[in-house]
């Protein structure tokens, strides 16, 4: 995901217990935090949404068939790249 703090994910080092600290902090302060939360909740029904993971898969599964057979589809490659995949 292209700029994770337009859609309100902070982020944080695993293991690293100041860094979660400081961010749970900056969540409870931030007053513009809302505002990204909700564009982050837009970007995962949008993208994240059963229709769109159930038609990635196909199209997944699609070219994985169709490749040892003959070359990729265009068609199929071109719906894979404007999906991000």
């Amino acid at each position: 995901m292209p700029e994770p703090e337009a859609h309100g994910i902070l982020q944080f080092e695993s293991l690293n217990a100041m860094a979660l600290r400081d961010r749970l902090l900056f969540a409870l302060t931030d007053a513009h935090l809302s505002d990204n939360a909700a564009a982050g909740r837009d970007f995962v029904l949008r993208e994240f949404s059963p229709e769109i993971v159930a038609q990635k898969a196909e199209l997944i599964y699609e070219e994985a068939v169709f490749q040892k057979s003959k070359p990729p589809r265009p068609a199929i490659t071109a719906t894979l790249r404007k999906l991000r995949l």
